[in-house]
C-alpha cells in the first residue's frame, strides 16, 4: 500500500480554517456566561462554578461584608459599601476559584438622575473616588476612565441620588 502525500488547494486549506474557527467559537459560545459579579480574581464563569464549593470563607473573611453567598455561589454586592480590594477572599479560598486581584470586573454607570448632570453642582462620586478615575464637566454626566477605574465601589453609596449602576468590564472573560 503505498502512502502518497495528499494535495491540498488553497481553498481547501481555507475551508479548514474557517471550519476549524466556527467550530471554536461555538465551544466558547457554549460556555456559561456571567450574569451576576463574582467576588475580585473570581475565574472565568464555567471555571468558577466547577471549582467553588459555596464553602462561604469568602464571605466570612470580607471586612467590607460585600460577599454575600447567594444560592450556591458567592456575589459581590456594592451597593452599601466598597472593596477594599485586600484579596482576604482569595487567601482563604480552598479550591482556587478565586485568585489575587487588584481590579472588580465592574464599571460604574452613570444614570439620568444624576445631580451632576441636572443641577451641575455635585461632584462627590470623583471626591469619593480612590483612583482618580471619574471625570466630569459642569451639567454633564461623569465619565469614567476605564483604565484608572478598579472597580471598587467607592463611588456609589456617597451618590444621593442613587445614579451609580454597574456593568460588566468588557475585557473580562464572562
Amino acid at each position: 500500500m503505498s502512502h502518497s502525500p495528499r494535495n491540498f488547494s488553497r481553498r481547501d486549506l481555507f475551508r479548514g480554517l474557517v471550519a476549524r474557527g466556527k467550530a471554536a467559537y461555538h465551544e466558547v459560545d457554549d460556555q456559561p456566561k456571567r450574569t451576576v459579579p463574582r467576588p475580585p480574581g473570581a475565574l472565568a464563569e464555567a471555571q468558577f462554578r466547577q471549582l467553588c464549593d459555596g464553602c462561604g470563607l469568602c464571605v466570612e473573611a470580607c471586612p467590607s461584608s460585600v460577599i454575600q453567598l447567594t444560592g450556591q455561589w458567592p456575589e459581590l454586592c456594592l451597593d452599601y459599601n466598597h472593596c477594599q480590594l485586600c484579596t482576604q477572599c482569595a487567601q482563604v479560598c480552598p479550591t482556587g476559584a478565586l485568585l489575587p486581584a487588584t481590579k472588580t470586573e465592574l464599571l460604574p454607570t452613570f444614570a439620568y438622575q444624576c445631580h451632576n448632570r441636572l443641577l451641575g453642582y455635585c461632584e462627590l462620586c470623583i471626591e469619593q473616588c480612590p483612583t482618580q478615575a471619574i471625570h466630569c464637566e459642569p451639567n454633564q454626566q461623569p465619565v469614567v476612565n476605564e483604565d484608572l477605574c478598579n472597580g471598587c465601589g467607592e463611588c456609589r453609596p456617597i451618590c444621593p441620588a442613587n445614579a451609580i449602576e454597574w456593568q460588566f468590564r468588557k475585557l473580562i472573560e464572562n
